[in-house]
């Protein structure tokens, strides 16, 4: 019996020692960024086919008093499954207007370009896989007054980008979020 205990231990220690030395390949490689030539994306299978505005946008108040819209961005490829993209993001922040939607009034306007690399992934969130933007310079009809008044803002993107196929494609989206 004992010599099957000591066993069973040198077994347990050859898989921790075994399993130890295999978590060191899954670090992150240190090569280099890849060197882009501006036009020079090509067709790309993943490339978004679809953009939705995604409900964890929201307002927030920062430490410096200012209060700011919080986008999140969703882009999907042909499969359903996340992927980042290249080119141009508008987002437009509407004033309701107590009717319905057709009726909102385009008061601001954020115009963010992902067209460099560096830029495009330092607006990415891994942990939610959406661009995560904080917009900023709100109008003051925008800014909640403390009086629970919980209406609602219109925000409609709109990101225009290299498709599947080498063309241009737009995609569109709007979210309705309270103040």
């Amino acid at each position: 019996m004992r010599f099957r205990v000591v066993r069973a231990r040198g077994r347990v220690i050859a898989a921790g020692m075994l399993a130890m030395l295999s978590l060191g390949g899954c670090t992150r490689d240190n090569r280099p960024a890849p060197v882009w030539e501006p036009g020079a994306i090509a067709a790309w299978p993943f490339a978004p086919v679809q953009m939705h505005l995604h409900p964890l946008t929201h307002m927030e108040r920062g430490p410096d008093g200012a209060t700011k819209i919080v986008c999140h961005v969703e882009l999907l490829d042909h499969w359903g499954d996340t992927a980042k993209g290249v080119g141009k993001l508008t987002i437009q922040l509407f004033r309701p207007t107590g009717g319905s939607r057709a009726t909102a009034v385009g008061d601001m306007v954020w115009h963010i370009d992902l067209d460099d690399p560096q830029f495009n992934a330092s607006m990415y969130d891994p942990s939610t896989r959406t661009y995560r933007l904080q917009l900023g310079g709100l109008p003051d009809w925008a800014i909640p007054s403390g009086n629970d008044d919980r209406s609602r803002l219109l925000l409609r993107a709109k990101f225009v980008g290299q498709g599947p196929d080498g063309t241009v494609r737009e995609m569109t989206s709007e979210l309705s979020i309270r103040t």
